[in-house]
Formats: structure tokens, sequence, C-alpha cells
């Protein structure tokens, strides 16, 4: 019994250290970036248009949506993380960020009953680059009903296959699947605690 209560314990507090790599080399880490120059956008789909993915491309929405969450988070949490300042991408960073792909699939079922969508499953693959070596690839994914970001001030909303079609509707709900991708990639990979 004793032999079981010090294996178990062993397993608790070994599971409790942390995984990121920034904690291993927070002494080190000064600048940071985001690079998402060759960064795959996935394919178009019903009620994700090919126009509303040129339009993503023309605009720079991924970039911009990146450096402008990294750059909240480094004054936000600078508590947690120490002062780490951001530098534009093609810059020279300790620590990068390198979007590999963004994927925008649809989902098939939601338990909203009074705005069923459509859903997007949006998912986020980015590998962590610390002294021009890949530390860590981490993968984040995200749900997003469009029915609730669309029309946000409406209580029930069944969405004509018209209004699904609309770009802005596909483009705003697209903004916050990423600005959540975004957000979760950057807790896990600077090992951001949101407990008090």
């Amino acid at each position: 019994m004793r032999l079981f209560l010090i294996a178990v314990f062993i397993l608790v507090f070994s599971g409790c250290k942390s995984t990121s790599p920034f904690t291993n080399n927070s002494d080190s880490i000064e600048t940071v970036n985001i690079d998402t120059d060759n960064k795959n956008l996935g394919k178009a789909s019903k009620w994700f248009s090919e126009e509303s993915r040129e339009r993503i491309e023309s605009i720079g929405l991924i970039h911009d949506e990146g450096e402008e969450i990294l750059s909240q988070i480094l004054i936000g949490y600078k508590s947690q993380i120490g002062n780490i300042e951001f530098i534009e991408s093609g810059e020279a960073a300790d620590l990068t960020f390198k979007i590999k792909s963004i994927t925008v699939n649809r989902g098939r079922f939601t338990f909203n009953f009074l705005k069923p969508g459509p859903i997007y499953v949006m998912g986020l693959n980015a590998d962590i680059i610390y002294d021009e070596e890949v530390i860590q690839t981490i993968t984040k994914k995200t749900v997003v009903n469009m029915g609730v970001v669309a029309f946000p001030d409406e209580s029930v909303k069944w969405m004509k296959p018209s209004e699904k079609r609309i770009v802005d509707n596909q483009l705003v709900t697209f903004k916050k699947g990423l600005r959540k991708l975004y957000q979760d990639l950057y807790f896990d990979a600077l090992d951001i605690s949101l407990s008090l």
C-alpha cells in the first residue's frame, strides 16, 4: 500500500510540471514575433467560400490578428511572463510562433437550437521556434457558431442559405474563431495561468 501511495504521489507531482518551452528558457527570452508567411489556409467549403479565403489573404487578417493578440498578451500578462518585447516578423526573435496551417471545417451538430449555425470547427497548427530550432508543435481547435457571431442581437436566428453565403458573415465568424485559437496558442506556449 505504501509503495502504491508513493507511486501516485510521484505521478501527481510529475504531471504538475510545466511542459511549456517558455518556462524552461524564460531567462533568455527577450523578443518574440509571429511568422505567417508560409501558412496553409485549408480548403473552401459550402459555408466558407473561396471568396472569403481570398479576402482573408488579401487583407492579411491572419497575420494582423496574430500580432494584435500577441501584443495584448505581452502587455496584459507581463507579471507572469516578464518583460518580453514584440518585434516585427522578419526580424530575428528569441521566440517565434510559426503558423503552419489554419483549417475551417463544417460542424454537423450543435445543442443551440435557437441559433443552429452553420458551425465552424477551426484548427490551428504552429511550431514554436526557440534559438532557430523547433522546440514544440502545438495544435489548437475551437468551434464557432455563425448564427451567434453574425447575429448577436437576435435571440433566435435560423439563417437562410443566402445569409450563410454572405462573405461578411463568414469573415466575422472566421475572425472570432481565429482570435480564440491565437489566445489558446499563446496561453499554452507562454505558460500563462488565468487562476488568481
